[in-house]
């Protein structure tokens, strides 16, 4: 990418994408249910029913969190850019965000 940019434009879409995204993670609990009864005749407890429930939830808060962050830090960056030079730091967050797809370049 050269020195000189003519214009970005934030997509929006990607960027809300990009920090909710689920990659199918889910973190879930356990939950075994288990009933035993007296059997007289052995003097032993014996297992009568077991239920195992499973529920799954999208917790996501501390990974939307770091991403909301990193989006946040990224746009200040993009607001920081001097007309005369692009420093190193500028130039990944533009690289980076152009291949995520989270700005796009105005071509004239």
């Amino acid at each position: 990418m050269d020195n000189e940019i003519n214009g970005v434009v934030l997509n929006l879409n990607n960027i809300i994408d990009f920090i909710f995204n689920s990659d199918n993670e889910k973190s879930g609990d356990s939950e075994i249910t288990e009933l035993y009864s007296y059997d007289g005749d052995s003097d032993k407890l014996s297992l009568t029913t077991k239920q195992l429930r499973e529920l799954k939830s999208h917790d996501f808060t501390p990974h939307q969190s770091i991403r909301y962050d990193l989006v946040r830090i990224f746009i200040d960056k993009l607001l920081d850019l001097d007309d005369e030079e692009i420093t190193f730091g500028q130039a990944i967050v533009i690289n980076t965000m152009l291949k995520e797809n989270l700005i796009s370049e105005i071509k004239e």
